[in-house]
Formats: C-alpha cells, sequence, structure tokens
C-alpha cells in the first residue's frame, strides 16, 4: 500500500508542476515534457480519484473506501492521517484542474495552446463524471 500510495503522489506532483508551469504562461505552448505530463500523467490522476469516487457512497468517506481496498479490517476506521491525505489529493487535483479550465477560459478565442484546452477539457470531463459517480446521479432517460 505504501508503494502505491508514494506512486500515486508522484503522479499528483508531477501533474500539479505541468499545471503551475501552463497556468503561468497560458498563451505560450509547453515543451513536451510538459504536455506529457498534462495528457498522461493528468489522465492517470484523474482516473484514480474518479474510480475511488465511483466506488464511494453517495456522501460516503473516500478514505474509508480505500482503506477497506488497502486491506484495512472490516469495520475499522481509517486513520485521520489517511483521511486528511486522501481529502488532500482530491482537493489538489480539483483546484489543479480547475485552476486549468479558468486560464483556458480567460484567453480570447484562438489564444490558447492546444495542450491548454486539451487539458481543461478533459479535466472538466472527468470531474463531471467523478461528480455523477459519487453522488450517484444519473442522466435522465
Amino acid at each position: 500500500m505504501l508503494i502505491g500510495f508514494g506512486i500515486s503522489v508522484m503522479l499528483l506532483v508531477l501533474y500539479v508542476c505541468a499545471v503551475v508551469t501552463v497556468v503561468r504562461s497560458p498563451t505560450s505552448p509547453p515543451n513536451e515534457a510538459v504536455e506529457t505530463a498534462l495528457s498522461s500523467v493528468g489522465g492517470l490522476v484523474a482516473a484514480l480519484v474518479a474510480a475511488v469516487l465511483a466506488i464511494t457512497p453517495p456522501a460516503g468517506n473516500p478514505a474509508r473506501v480505500l482503506h477497506s481496498l488497502a486491506g484495512g479490517l472490516a469495520g475499522s476506521q481509517p486513520g485521520w492521517l489517511f483521511t486528511a491525505l486522501v481529502g488532500a489529493y482530491v482537493v489538489v487535483w480539483s483546484v489543479s484542474g480547475l485552476s486549468l479550465w479558468l486560464a483556458w477560459m480567460r484567453l480570447e478565442r484562438g489564444q490558447a495552446p492546444d495542450a491548454l484546452k486539451s487539458a481543461a477539457k478533459a479535466w472538466l470531463g472527468l470531474a463531471v463524471a467523478a461528480g455523477f459517480s459519487y453522488f450517484g446521479l444519473e442522466p435522465p432517460m
């Protein structure tokens, strides 16, 4: 569990660094490494968040779900540190993606590089999917 947690935190840090790079100069195209981090690493981080929220009952605690998946005793509660770390992970992903989306929205049409547009749209789509999954929402038929 510790190795998986370390890898997921490393991926989140890479994603945040790429987001900060793009948001600081949103009109200039990022280099290939930043583009890769935005698309590939951003997708992995978002998939982790969306998957955990998808298996968490509405208004439930994602840390409790992860705790039981990681081999915690049935019915036992995750510690406050574990809960705080899971919450921080979701919040950092949310704030990073929202900052991408806001940077893209502030620009005039045609000014945003493709990497910024793609990353902002991907984050928004995954955030909506994660929200629908977490809150148990279903589209009307």
